[in-house]
């Protein structure tokens, strides 16, 4: 019987190439790094934003994001701050929809340090595949009315009238085109959200659907106004923002 010799196994040249090994990883990932574009910050911060109940991380940072456009875009300077942005007290409006399973999200912020005061609104549901909320125009950054105003220098330019029109119409679709609190008051956008000719028009209804209009005294049609009017104020929205008028009937 022949006799063979072993393999003699040389650990010193196992472990020089294991540790080559790992050198050639880390050199490979130190360069990936290196290489990487710089991460910029583009969300201004917002004292008590991560306190308002229901908001997602993921919310936070599209909101912050969405203020600093807003901010870069009213700016003529590059040196935009990552944060000092302040809720302006008694200016928070965050409701639940029940019946469409959804938040909405109304509030002022101050930026001091660069005098800038903006609406904001968001919506969000906990369901992704919620039909009334449209996840690419979730939300917006407005100017705010002009008796909101406190810093008086500063000459806002969103196209803030749009966006309170889109509000306005699809809350008028989610409640199926009736004001809520009342039975039989319709409220019907006309024309293009995008237009100056969008308005909405309010009228009393003969049923539950729509169909003809019924003529009521000025007492039920100040009442119809006054409460689209509140309406509006619930979505942080002023009467004046939106054209509205009432028809009795083709007799308003």
């Amino acid at each position: 019987m022949e006799n063979y010799d072993k393999p003699i196994i040389n650990y010193r040249t196992i472990v020089f190439f294991i540790f080559q090994f790992i050198f050639i990883i880390l050199m490979i990932v130190m360069f990936s790094n290196l290489n990487a574009p710089e991460v910029i910050n583009t969300g201004i911060e917002i004292d008590g934003l991560s306190n308002i109940n229901g908001l997602s991380s993921d919310d936070q940072t599209t909101i912050r994001h969405k203020l600093y456009e807003a901010v870069a875009f009213n700016s003529e300077t590059n040196n935009i701050p990552e944060s000092g942005a302040i809720i302006r007290d008694g200016s928070l409006i965050n409701n639940f929809y029940e019946d469409f399973d959804m938040n909405y999200l109304s509030f002022i912020v101050d930026l001091s340090n660069i005098e800038q005061s903006y609406r904001i609104y968001y919506e969000w549901s906990n369901d992704e595949n919620n039909q009334y909320v449209s996840p690419d125009d979730a939300g917006a950054v407005m100017c705010v009315d002009d008796d909101e105003i406190i810093y008086d220098e500063f000459n806002c330019k969103n196209n803030d009238k749009y966006y309170k029109n889109v509000i306005v119409n699809r809350m008028a679709y989610r409640y199926g085109y009736m004001l809520p609190g009342f039975s039989d008051l319709n409220v019907m956008p006309e024309g293009d959200v995008r237009s100056e000719d969008f308005k909405v028009k309010l009228n009393y209804l003969i049923c539950s659907s729509q169909c003809d209009c019924l003529s009521v005294s000025e007492n039920a049609k100040a009442e119809a106004i006054s409460g689209f009017e509140t309406f509006l104020n619930g979505l942080g929205i002023g009467a004046s923002d939106v054209k509205y008028y009432f028809d009795n009937c083709q007799n308003s």
